[in-house]
């Protein structure tokens, strides 16, 4: 899916009110400018620009935000279209406004051809009435509204589907019916064999297919016809002969209690007795039958006789077994495919965070720490040295949780100056302050919905701390010149370079702000906790410098990555790519050797520059050879960590680029 442009309908009022903005500003203007002082010309300048600025500030606000939104469409889109019944939105006239493309494949057309539509057209003509009927119950009742109905097919072809339909509303308060169309062609067909299956009962009772017998109450006798013999297996009519008990010594033992029941029942009330239950035959085949009776009075008023007819529903049991089974396949059938789907998505999640964070043992643990913090709510402290990826973890974690839809905003607040922390934080009113002509949001009310990141913590002012609990404590706050709060549902993710709790325990930081912001943490290993992955990183950041340098780029040489896994890489994730980077760009050829690794680890590493400087500071000539080899060796061993053997190998490496910065300070 492509990013949209922002609609001329929504950008319009946002035109509108900047002109109203500008002409205001032109009406209160004096007339005569040339005689102004030069002071209050400067002034109105000075005004003129900062509103131009802030103009320009909130139109990359709305496109960043319209960016985001396009995004996390572009996230459900699979999920919406391929879902395994199809999903409608309708006005109040039955035009259809949206549809996923399960819904088209329904109908048989395509997804585009359905929007603007009737969706009557495709309802089969003597059924279109009992569409309307529940349309109309449904926004008159405002209860949802689930029925059967049958659909045509582009073809000519139709289907039974079952529609659950429930009232909404668009944002502008006009009517909506958001429907599920469920294909239950099947299932139907199943209730159409049942239905057959009766009415050949029907005919069969018709036809005397039925059993019929009589108990004398008074005498205990029964007598029964051929086709309840039939029916109870047995081998031969008896007319008139037996006893009261012969009709009960087949019902199947589990079933004989509730019969027993029911015909106590029965004759206590007078009502006509009715029942369904298992008989076993002398051959001990099972068989569903119906009994149905009636107990008749003598002129004594004693009940003296019961008259009934049976008949063979074994059949009818079989299809309504089969019914709910394939009714039941239906169920898992829709099951197993979510669940599929579900199992399919968290799958690419799974190997989305591997190609970006790697696959060791320690950060598969970090991975599932990601999963458990995605699906909770809590406000969080990531920690991890400089390098680690703990913007991208922020990231991740909130594209994963519930709040993936809305805004992530990402603050660094040691850059905003604490005049500014207010008005940038909770935004302002406007004529709060000289220069604020229109009304303008803060990053707390922008994010609600969704993430705030804050980068940085341990570089927060006490005022700034101070700010930033008050509205972690009441989740709301007030605009700069507003008497009225503002709600703001978002979550609050904080990073830190270093130990945070000691920055409590110094009172450089609030404890109560600590404990508000730790509801869960987050520890990022270094590079060097995690070696298993840098090989994995090499290969990754290669990809991606090789697409950037349009440059096919290799590393055929295995000590270079054995090497590469010593260090100890301070900097991290990030400074492993940027020598990545480096030795690809001043490469001379498509295959990394182990000198363009070491001039780029030369050029990158913090520690040679600070032992660079440090050497550097007091000389004013030239070096001299002893003093080269000092200052090489003492390089070595500072990047190594005192690890003299693997020293002496970077010297090796980086001889040459030590040797021509001796020449260029020698100058």
């Amino acid at each position: 899916m492509t990013k949209k442009a922002l609609r001329s309908d929504e950008a319009a009022p946002l035109r509108r009110l900047a002109e109203n903005s500008a002409r205001t500003r032109a009406q209160q203007l004096p007339h005569d400018l040339e005689h102004l002082p030069a002071d209050q010309v400067q002034h109105l300048i000075h005004e003129l620009h900062v509103s131009q600025i802030e103009l320009e500030i909130q139109n990359e606000n709305l496109n960043r935000i319209q960016e985001e939104l396009e995004a996390s469409r572009e996230e459900y889109y699979d999920l919406y279209n391929l879902a395994p019944v199809g999903y409608l939105t309708l006005n109040d006239l039955g035009l259809i406004k949206r549809a996923n493309l399960t819904a088209a494949e329904l109908l048989g057309v395509t997804q585009e051809s359905l929007v603007n539509h009737m969706l009557s057209s495709f309802i089969w003509p003597t059924d279109v009435d009992i569409y309307y009927l529940h349309c109309k119950n449904l926004f008159v009742t405002g209860k949802k509204q689930v029925f059967d109905i049958r659909m045509m097919r582009t073809g000519g072809s139709h289907l039974w589907t079952r529609m659950d339909i429930t009232a909404m509303q668009d944002n502008d308060g006009n009517p909506l019916c958001r429907m599920i169309l469920s294909d239950i062609s099947a299932a139907k067909q199943a209730e159409e064999e049942v239905r057959e299956s009766e009415n050949r009962l029907r005919l069969a009772l018709d036809a005397a297919h039925i059993g019929d017998w009589e108990i004398d109450l008074i005498q205990g006798k029964s007598s029964w016809s051929v086709r309840y013999a039939q029916i109870f297996g047995l081998a031969q009519p008896s007319p008139a002969s037996g006893s009261a008990d012969v009709f009960l010594p087949y019902i199947h033992p589990e079933d004989r209690p509730i019969v027993d029941a029911s015909l106590k029942e029965s004759a206590e009330t007078c009502r006509e007795w009715y029942s369904e239950f298992r008989i076993i035959r002398p051959d001990k085949e099972e068989r569903w039958v119906w009994a149905r009776g009636s107990f008749f009075k003598d002129s004594w008023g004693r009940q003296s006789k019961m008259f009934g007819m049976v008949a063979d529903i074994t059949e009818r049991k079989l299809a309504e077994e089969r019914l709910k089974k394939t009714e039941e396949l239906r169920r898992n059938k829709e099951r197993n495919c979510l669940t599929g789907k579900i199992r399919e998505l968290d799958g690419k999640i799974e190997s989305s965070l591997e190609m970006q964070l790697g696959r060791s043992a320690v950060i598969q643990g970090v991975i599932n720490d990601i999963k458990k913090l995605a699906s909770a709510d809590f406000s969080l402290i990531i920690e991890g040295e400089t390098g680690t990826g703990k913007s991208l973890i922020a990231n991740i974690i909130h594209n994963l949780s519930e709040r993936a839809s809305g805004p992530f905003i990402v603050l660094d607040l040691s850059v905003i100056p604490e005049n500014l922390v207010e008005s940038e934080l909770f935004g302002y009113e406007k004529g709060a302050f000289t220069g604020a002509d229109k009304r303008k949001k803060g990053y707390f009310e922008i994010a609600n919905g969704g993430t705030v990141f804050i980068d940085e913590l341990q570089n927060m002012t006490p005022f700034v701390q101070t700010k930033i609990l008050k509205v972690v404590e009441e989740k709301r706050f007030y605009p700069v010149g507003s008497n009225h709060p503002v709600e703001s549902s978002m979550r609050i993710i904080g990073a830190t370079n270093t130990c945070i709790r000691k920055a409590v325990q110094e009172k450089r930081f609030r404890e109560d702000l600590y404990y508000r912001l730790n509801e869960a943490s987050l520890r990022l290993p270094s590079l060097r906790d995690r070696r298993a992955d840098i090989g994995f990183f090499i290969q990754k950041f290669l990809i991606e410098v090789s697409s950037e340098l349009s440059k096919p780029l290799r590393i055929t040489d295995e000590n270079i990555v054995t090497f590469l896994e010593e260090q100890q890489w301070p900097g991290n994730v990030r400074e492993l790519k940027n020598v990545i980077r480096s030795a690809a760009l001043f490469s001379e050829s498509n295959i990394l050797t182990m000198d363009d690794v070491g001039r780029a680890m030369s050029e990158m590493s913090l520690s040679a520059d600070t032992e660079e400087a440090h050497g550097m500071a007091g000389l004013h000539g030239p070096l001299s050879i002893p003093e080269a080899e000092k200052y090489a060796i003492s390089l070595a061993l500072s990047h190594t960590g005192g690890n003299k053997t693997k020293a002496a190998e970077i010297l090796q490496i980086t001889l040459k680029t030590l040797l021509t910065k001796i020449k260029k300070y020698s100058l």
